[in-house]
């Protein structure tokens, strides 16, 4: 990997990684961490956007993705394999799993330049695994971005691949979800597809309000705030996170493509106004299947608004 290829990987996901070879090495993992432990070097702490999923995290990631200044890594496939692994019972495996995610933590703070702060986007099996990320990193700043409830809802219902992304990953990440106080009796084989687009929405809200309660480097962001007012939003988040950018700076990449074409696809147009128009039409075409996935809500008694407002970073 290069600097320009870590700019190029919308994802760094395995299917989607820009590398500058096809060069591939397998390492045993236990050699990797003991090489981490026995080595001197250290990196900066990094930064973090933690993110429910279509909720803008690619769009605001790539805008704070400026060369000398940030390095950023979105959703590297290393920590969601991790994260999507509960912990064991075991106390001896948990010491290990923590062994590992402390050397993982440390590679994924390697720079370019000094001059470079590094940026991690995750994605969402990560945030099931925040109060252990927390622990090894007390003091990390990071953004917790998501969307209401509706929102998500429409972006998780608006094609067959989201709605079975949405079932895939509730199964998935099951065993972590039950662990969640108010969530232990859900049957997860009997989720319809809204469903189950709302447990991934309620889970990771929670997580999210129980990690910022007592953290106060972490700040919370809707995406609706990203997409209204980006110039401020882009401030905010580059000062929270000590990503040297200056107000011009900012203005030209508010004005730039980024803005006004689609953040994972970026040869398609995309703008704000687009956005709206569609979320528009989503909520005519989804209006009764939403109305029926707050009923169930209701009935299991989650909670679809969240006090994660109170805690801006704008």
């Amino acid at each position: 990997m290069s600097r320009s290829s870590y700019q190029q990987s919308i994802f760094t996901l395995p299917n989607r990684i820009v590398t500058e070879g096809s060069q591939a090495w397998a390492v045993p993992l236990g050699e990797v961490v003991g090489l981490v432990e026995s080595s001197d070097i250290s990196f900066p702490s990094q930064g973090c956007i933690f993110q429910i999923a279509h909720c803008g995290s690619t769009l605001l990631s790539r805008a704070l993705d400026y060369p000398s200044r940030s390095l950023v890594i979105r959703e590297s496939f290393a920590l969601r394999q991790f994260t999507a692994t509960p912990p064991s019972a075991n106390p001896s495996q948990n010491k290990d799993r923590q062994r590992a995610l402390c050397a993982l933590w440390h590679l994924l703070g390697r720079q370019y330049q000094s001059s470079e702060v590094v940026l991690l986007k995750a994605n969402v099996p990560v945030n099931y695994s925040l109060p252990e990320i927390i622990e090894i990193a007390p003091g990390m700043s990071g953004i917790l971005l998501y969307s209401t409830f509706e929102s998500y809802l429409l972006a998780a219902l608006k094609s067959v691949e989201r709605r079975q992304w949405a079932n895939y990953v509730v199964r998935e990440m099951a065993p972590r979800i039950r662990s969640i106080a108010g969530f232990e009796s859900i049957d997860f084989e009997s989720l319809g597809d809204g469903q189950a687009a709302a447990v991934l929405w309620l889970s990771q809200i929670a997580m999210f309000e129980a990690a910022i309660k007592n953290n106060a480097a972490l700040r919370a962001l809707c995406s609706d705030t990203l997409y209204t007012t980006p110039q401020q939003v882009l401030e905010a988040s580059a000062k929270h996170l000590n990503i040297s950018l200056v107000e011009p700076e900012i203005e030209q990449i508010v004005i730039s493509d980024l803005f006004s074409r689609h953040a994972k696809m970026p040869e398609q147009e995309y703008s704000a106004e687009q956005r709206a128009i569609e979320d528009k039409q989503l909520t005519q075409q989804y209006q009764s299947e939403i109305s029926e996935v707050k009923l169930w809500c209701e009935k299991g008694k989650f909670n679809t608004e969240t006090s994660l407002c109170d805690h801006s970073i704008v």
